[in-house]
């Protein structure tokens, strides 16, 4: 059986999604077979991401109800032929329980190496859905108070559910502000949210670009490294962790602190 990883966060706009795609597309290039469960109903945002969205025809409402076969509902991203989405109800017309969806989680981890669930922010319905259907959980956090305040209280309700298993992803980190003591780190946040760190991204403008347009491109850019490490994190015990402050460093990274404080 395949691991059932939903990824979550306790604030939008973190970059959920963002750390969602890129692991995948790291695993899928590793040669693992990965599906992508976009879970936030209605507000469904994945297929964008991915590039997708002309090629979706059935969703996850339409196997729910039984208009299609699961197989049929699934989209293969061009040029990795190991990753698929199964795109979420596009309009929010019903209610839908976690009953609904771990029978389709638990049949793509028979099928799937991996099965990614990006659930919607907060703790709401589709956060409970979520958590229930898979049995590993990433919360995705930004070193910033409210993402924090917020994450702690996703950690809280995920112990309370009984999920040990929780890993944190520190996004949009950026190395000058640490180096100047004016971001957290991310051991400070680990320390903070007292959970294992599963590995960081900085804050970059072409993962922003790329996130906002087609995610697939990522893959042809340096920044892949950044989420083959996550994928390598998530697979081995052994976790590596990004050096994203090494710009800044010495005196050639005091001079790029200083430059970017002067933007």
């Amino acid at each position: 059986m395949g691991r059932k990883i939903s990824i979550v966060s306790g604030k939008g706009g973190v970059g959920k999604s963002t750390i969602a795609c890129g692991i995948a597309l790291a695993l899928a290039k590793s040669n693992f077979s990965v599906c992508l469960v976009d879970l936030d109903i209605g507000l469904n945002n994945l297929d964008v991401y991915l590039g997708l969205e002309n090629k979706v025809v059935y969703d996850l409402g339409d196997c729910i109800n039984g208009k299609c076969r699961l197989k049929q509902a699934l989209v293969n991203l061009s040029g990795v032929e190991n990753l698929y989405l199964l795109p979420s109800v596009r309009f929010a017309t019903e209610n839908y329980a976690a009953t609904d969806i771990e029978p389709i989680v638990s049949k793509l981890s028979s099928v799937f190496d991996f099965v990614l669930i990006d659930a919607p922010a907060g703790m709401n319905a589709g956060f409970e859905m979520a958590i229930k259907a898979s049995n590993e959980t990433i919360v995705v956090v930004t070193p910033h108070v409210s993402s924090l305040r917020d994450a702690d209280k996703v950690i809280s309700r995920l112990k309370g559910a009984g999920i040990n298993n929780v890993n944190v992803v520190v996004n949009r980190i950026r190395g000058d502000m640490v180096a100047r003591g004016e971001m957290l780190s991310h051991e400070q946040v680990a320390r903070l949210l007292k959970t294992p760190l599963l590995g960081v991204v900085p804050e970059s403008d072409n993962i922003n670009i790329y996130s906002s347009f087609r995610f697939e491109r990522i893959a042809k850019n340096k920044e892949v490294v950044i989420f083959s490490i996550l994928a390598h994190n998530l697979r081995s015990d052994k976790k590596i962790i990004y050096d994203y402050q090494s710009r800044y460093k010495g005196v050639l990274g005091m001079i790029r602190r200083a430059m970017k404080r002067s933007l």
